[in-house]
């Protein structure tokens, strides 16, 4: 699927629930997760429309077992969930990932701020800057390959940005 594709569907699917600068932080986050849902093998959630790599808590919920990794390398096995659509995947993926710290951040472009917000939310566990690393990267492929304008950036943090790697950081020191 090209980010051109993708960035079509999740404008007409997250228009009403989300700004552009979420719209694009959300792609950028599920295009490094599971390359908006097709990089799942076979048996491994092929087929479960889990843009966001998002784990299901309830057993007796449709799901499908995984491996995934603490922060510490410490593989585990975990339960992502299966969705019936596309359009179902990736809205609970944005409803996910878009808590209101996340906003807060995208609300003035800071796409530090909303990976260090995503942190403090226990999105995941890898290291900050890693992470940070990773949605750039993301961001930057969606944006050459959907032609569209960023809306947000990274490297630049502002207050809020501060702020919430501050707490990220407080929040997971041991």
């Amino acid at each position: 699927m090209s980010d051109a594709a993708v960035y079509a569907f999740a404008k007409a699917t997250l228009t009403p629930i989300a700004s552009e600068a979420e719209q694009q932080f959300v792609l950028a986050v599920c295009r490094g997760e599971t390359s908006y849902s097709t990089a799942w093998k076979i048996g491994e959630g092929a087929g479960s429309n889990n843009w966001g790599a998002v784990q299901e808590p309830d057993p007796s919920k449709p799901h499908f077992e995984h491996v995934d990794h603490h922060a510490d390398g410490t593989k585990y096995t975990a339960r992502f969930k299966v969705y019936p659509s596309p359009f179902h995947g990736l809205t609970d993926a944005a409803k996910t990932i878009l808590k209101p710290n996340v906003r807060a951040a995208l609300a003035a472009g800071d796409g530090d701020g909303a990976v260090a917000a995503m942190r403090v939310n226990k999105y995941f566990e890898a290291p900050l800057g890693k992470y940070v690393d990773a949605v750039k990267a993301n961001h930057a492929a969606l944006v050459r390959g959907a032609g569209i304008q960023p809306a947000i950036t990274f490297g630049s943090s502002g207050n809020i940005g501060l702020l919430l790697v501050a707490a990220a950081l407080l929040l997971t020191w041991k």
